[in-house]
């Protein structure tokens, strides 16, 4: 049977209409940076480094490296924490050319992500829900784990967590502003050729590459499994997240990825864990 073209949430790719109208505006050369906040117009120096790395090192108040992608910056947990950390990423965007002018995403996603396909650099454009940053994994004190929103930082993490563990490509685009509704997190992400997954795939799949199984379901979307490589938990893994690739090869698409809290394996990789760019790319994926 033919594969279906999918796009990162699972949706075949012909539900997927309008055109790509997409420019990143200096605002060196005049770009409007949009609504002020209380913190704009600060004028310390902000190194200039458009990655998901630079972006979350800046929020985590220069306190993150590559190696630790779980630098503390030490905030207040409060409710006013996520609203600084945006009016920095605006900061942020702004010093480094990243404000977006855009049509916006042509379709709506899941919960966290509405989407356009770019099919010249067969990448998708993924723009978070208006001032969200998808969704993370904490832990309550009795240590049942819970869904919660991410702070900014903690999305920027996730992601770079996505392209270590399983080799993927998410690239940072900047920030956009969706009429009065708020301002959005842009990425990009290239597209898989392949179909949704089955749930005894996506079991067969993660064990072959070295995953555990966890007891928890339904930290997500209902039914959804997770899954623990050393010191690292993978959580939302349901069919509409995972895609079996033309090759036959299991490719993660849109899991989020915490570290486990004190009393599970120390911290290691499997040898196997790390997806091969070799072995998942589908031939006119991109990936």
């Amino acid at each position: 049977m033919e594969a279906t073209v999918v796009d990162l949430t699972g949706m075949p790719m012909e539900d997927i209409g309008g055109d790509v109208i997409f420019e990143v505006v200096d605002l060196a050369d005049g770009g409007d940076a949009g609504q002020g906040g209380p913190d704009d117009g600060a004028t310390e120096a902000i190194p200039a480094d458009r990655t998901l790395a630079g972006a979350q090192d800046y929020l985590c108040g220069g306190l993150c490296s590559d190696d630790d992608f779980d630098g503390d910056a030490g905030e207040d947990d409060d409710w006013e924490e996520p609203e600084r950390q945006w009016r920095q990423f605006r900061r942020w965007c702004e010093a480094q050319g990243m404000i977006v002018e855009s049509s916006g995403p042509a379709a709506a996603g899941g919960r966290e992500h509405d989407l356009i396909f770019d099919p010249e650099t067969e990448r998708w454009l993924k723009y978070t829900k208006p001032g969200l940053a998808g969704y993370t994994v904490d832990w309550d004190a009795e240590g049942r784990p819970a869904l919660r929103n991410a702070l900014p930082r903690e999305y920027f993490e996730r992601l770079r967590r996505q392209n270590d563990l399983f080799q993927d490509d998410i690239q940072l685009v900047g920030i956009w502003r969706d009429g009065t509704d708020g301002w959005r997190m842009v990425t990009s992400q290239p597209h898989v050729r392949g179909r949704r997954a089955t749930m005894e795939e996506i079991s067969e799949g993660m064990k072959a590459l070295g995953f555990v199984q966890m007891g928890w379901k339904g930290i997500g979307y209902e039914d959804s499994t997770s899954w623990r490589i050393g010191c690292l938990g993978v959580w939302d893994v349901h069919p509409a997240n995972v895609v079996m690739a033309e090759n036959g090869v299991l490719v993660p698409v849109d899991v989020i990825i915490t570290e486990l809290p004190d009393g599970f394996p120390p911290c290691h990789f499997h040898p196997e864990a790390k997806v091969s760019k070799s072995s998942s790319t589908a031939e006119g994926s991109g990936r």
